[in-house]
């Protein structure tokens, strides 16, 4: 996906270079998360695009929790993305329950996400999840 993340990149102005790591995370940022949103929504978007605005959107929706805030309407909108696309998001949803599910010290959406996996895990082909 690094040509989506590079376009992603250059209409949200932000740090892209072949050879990063963790794009999404590097780039989380709460006020992106209604641009992403527009994103999601847009026919025009390739599933490449979908996939990596997901994961910014998530990565930047953790933020804005960390922050202490909290976007009622923009985490209501990814949750029923993550819901309706559950084999295009498998991996982003397992990212981030995993450590929630573990027990482990986890990222302030884990407990969400660990939520939406429990609910879309059994909808899943084995395929869709095998690196979960």
């Amino acid at each position: 996906m690094p040509a989506a993340e590079r376009g992603l990149s250059e209409a949200l102005n932000l740090a892209w270079d072949a050879q990063m790591q963790d794009w999404d995370l590097v780039n989380a940022n709460p006020d992106l998360l209604h641009r992403l949103v527009g994103i999601l929504t847009s026919p025009a978007a390739s599933a490449d695009e979908r996939f990596s605005a997901m994961c910014l959107a998530v990565a930047s929706y953790d933020e804005l929790l960390l922050s202490g805030a909290r976007d009622p309407s923009s985490w209501s909108f990814l949750e029923n993305e993550l819901l309706q696309h559950p084999e295009l998001y498998a991996s982003v949803v397992w990212y981030w329950a995993l450590p929630e599910l573990l027990g482990e010290e986890s990222f302030l959406v884990s407990p969400a996400m660990a939520t939406v996996w429990s609910r879309v895990c059994g909808r899943l082909r084995p395929g869709d999840h095998a690196d979960a």
